[in-house]
């Protein structure tokens, strides 16, 4: 079975907006985990400000964005997501090439679960470090 899959450009906030509902509640389940200093509001405004991209599947949600290093590399980091991981999996090719043609040279994946970690590491992608952080409320 052959996955459905799009990016939302930043540029068509109608259907942003429509598909953003749509997948809410999976890209909140993403969110729903200890030391997330993000919320669904951060999400909606990186969207509508252009600074992240919305990729919608049937059953899964993805939010990346792209980041400018010093040196002039570019990365897309794809730092939420949720729903099927076939579905995801099936995703990252087409956000890999849509990074190439926007000048970038890496992908990374910001994930806080370790399962999601395994996976990926059978699809390409190496551990980079592991973060820890500490709550200063």
């Amino acid at each position: 079975m052959q996955t459905t899959h799009k990016q939302i450009e930043p540029t068509d906030t109608r259907s942003s907006a429509d598909e953003f509902v749509k997948v809410r509640e999976i890209l909140e389940a993403g969110l729903d985990q200890p030391g997330v200093p993000i919320n669904i509001l951060d999400i909606q405004h990186g969207l509508a400000k252009g600074a992240y991209q919305l990729w919608v599947g049937e059953r899964s949600a993805m939010i990346t964005m792209i980041l400018d290093h010093d040196q002039g590399a570019r990365t897309i980091q794809a730092f939420l997501a949720g729903g099927d991981m076939k579905e995801l999996l099936g995703m990252a090719v087409d956000i890999e090439e849509w990074g190439r043609e926007h000048g970038c040279t890496r992908a990374e994946v910001s994930s806080g679960r370790e399962g999601w970690g395994q996976t990926l590491l059978k699809h390409g992608f190496e551990k980079l470090c592991t973060v820890f952080w500490k709550d200063l409320t």
